[in-house]
């Protein structure tokens, strides 16, 4: 807890803004109030405001006072949100204009995670007496994260007459870095796949094993899912002679076709019936002459067998009906 005290000038009827800062990182527009509360302390008045794990609550050591007495106050901001560090804090007076303050908070250092700090001060209501006090000077900063703004409040008896204290208090956070020892770092093994499709099965020796296949034949593995290994099969060194079919059923839509960088998206799934993994593959091609083709295989890592074309797309006259299985399909034995 840190608990400083500082000499203030006259509080006027519009309030001041008291800037407060230590080893600082950040500044920034107003973020909104939070949730407040108002209720009792011990002998005193206890109020709260709450937003984003960033807590303030608003203390008095009594209920009622006489004009011109002392009203101490103190103010205790909760840092409680993880990985971030509190690096400035302002308190803007919001006073009844009969309270003046008298002993101001200021801040020294940030707030980490997990810690508060309390700042007091004293108001005096009532008073035919003017008090005066230098001001806490602003700190230029740079890096802010995340702020919020707070408004707790209560209300205290002055010769039994109600008088609001209020402060809005505007709570600047920073992330901050989390150093990781050498010995706990931990290094992974990743491979480049596009459009993957993860499958669980088992690998060749029966035990449990995670599967992606991803477009342009890259497939992979691992045990854990977070270390992968590439692996080839058939298709792999193959597909031209595999893919021979879909590929010339794309080439309709632009002279020199080749299936290299054509083969996209593919997804993996067991069919208990056939007893098969089979694999839905797009074979893509200019002009919308495309297609998807099913691959079956007894293991997750081949080699695959070329079942044939399951969805044509891209003819609209009966130019290349004949090539595929429409009629077949159908019954229809013309293009409609």
């Amino acid at each position: 807890m840190l608990q400083v005290r500082s000499v203030w000038k006259k509080l006027t009827a519009l309030g001041l803004s008291l800037m407060m800062a230590g080893s600082l990182m950040g500044c920034g527009t107003d973020a909104g109030s939070g949730e407040e509360a108002g209720g009792s302390a011990g002998s005193g008045l206890l109020a709260e405001a709450s937003e984003n794990d960033i807590t303030v609550t608003l203390t008095t050591d009594r209920e009622e006072y006489k004009a011109g007495e002392e009203i101490s106050y103190s103010l205790t901001v909760a840092n409680d949100r993880t990985g971030y560090s509190v690096n400035l804090v302002t308190i803007e007076a919001k006073n009844d204009e009969a309270i003046q303050e008298k002993g101001t908070p200021s801040i020294s250092g940030p707030i980490a995670s997990g810690e508060s700090a309390t700042y007091q001060g004293i108001l005096v209501g009532l008073s035919e007496e003017t008090f005066t006090s230098a001001k806490a000077a602003a700190v230029g900063l740079s890096g802010e994260v995340d702020d919020v703004t707070l408004r707790p409040y209560l209300y205290v008896k002055i010769d039994g007459q109600e008088y609001i204290i209020r402060y809005v208090v505007r709570v600047v956070m920073a992330q901050t870095k989390t150093e990781i020892a050498q010995e706990d770092k931990v290094s992974i093994k990743t491979v480049s796949c596009h459009d993957p499709a993860i499958v669980v099965g088992e690998d060749k020796e029966g035990k449990k094993c995670y599967y992606i296949f991803g477009s342009h034949r890259a497939w992979a593995k691992s045990y854990d899912l977070q270390n992968w290994t590439s692996f080839t099969n058939n298709l792999s060194s193959d597909y031209r002679n595999i893919l021979a079919e879909p590929a010339a059923w794309a080439a309709h839509g632009s002279k020199n076709y080749t299936v290299d960088g054509y083969m996209w998206a593919p997804d993996v799934v067991y069919n208990p019936t056939m007893g098969k993994w089979c694999m839905y593959l797009s074979v893509d091609g200019d002009y919308w002459y495309s297609s998807i083709v099913l691959l079956t295989a007894d293991t997750l890592e081949g080699d695959w067998t070329y079942e044939g074309i399951v969805v044509y797309s891209g003819f609209s006259s009966d130019e290349y009906y004949d090539e595929t299985d429409v009629a077949e399909v159908t019954g229809e034995t013309e293009y409609p």
